[in-house]
């Protein structure tokens, strides 16, 4: 029979959930993070960052500090719903590990681009974001097909994928997706919670 299908032929799923954590939870989550930037030095070893601070990769064994436990719990259902959409599939994997680290960063801080080896899907919680004007504060993920790299529809954005996050803002991406961000060039603070998820199936 006659008929039309779109392959989306080496698609590179990102996952934007809006709205993700509550206010409240941000307010808790600022609020550690910045309690622990003020006792403990900033954890810089194989990271990719350019200034800020940075938690072990710890974070969510933290539960008993403010914030902490809802974010776990929010991260985790973000995971689950990644994987049922690309997969289509409503088994789960049978092992999912998550480890996390919490950053602080303020003007002139960025992360230069890097992949997180190792793992299977990458995402970041955006607590505190303040509103800028592009691209400061930006994410963007660079294209993991070479020749995307030439021209195919106008308009189209041949080399990256932005997003312009804000507060309550979850993004996903495979972990081979290769990311940086952008600085900000005032004073006011950004939180975000980052995080690896390692996933097999038995």
């Amino acid at each position: 029979m006659p008929g039309d299908t779109l392959l989306q032929a080496f698609a590179t799923p990102i996952f934007l959930r809006k709205n993700a954590g509550t206010p409240e939870m941000n307010r808790k989550l600022a609020d550690t993070i910045r309690k622990m930037s003020a006792d403990n030095t900033s954890d810089d070893a194989h990271r990719a960052h350019q200034g800020g601070f940075y938690t072990k990769g710890d974070f969510f064994d933290n539960d008993t500090l403010p914030g902490v436990a809802e974010a776990r719990q929010m991260v985790g259902k973000a995971v689950i719903d990644y994987i049922r959409q690309v997969t289509g599939r409503k088994d789960l994997p049978s092992h999912i590990q998550i480890i996390s680290w919490a950053a602080l960063t303020h003007a002139n801080d960025y992360q230069t681009p890097h992949v997180h080896a190792g793992s299977t899907l990458s995402g970041v919680y955006y607590a505190v974001a303040p509103p800028r004007p592009e691209p400061q504060g930006c994410i963007d993920f660079l294209t993991p097909l070479d020749l995307k790299e030439m021209t195919f529809l106008k308009g189209d954005s041949n080399t990256y994928c932005r997003v312009v996050p804000e507060p309550g803002d979850l993004v996903l991406f495979p972990s081979y997706l290769k990311h940086y961000t952008h600085p900000f060039y005032d004073e006011h603070e950004r939180t975000v919670v980052v995080f690896n998820a390692h996933i097999s199936r038995d």
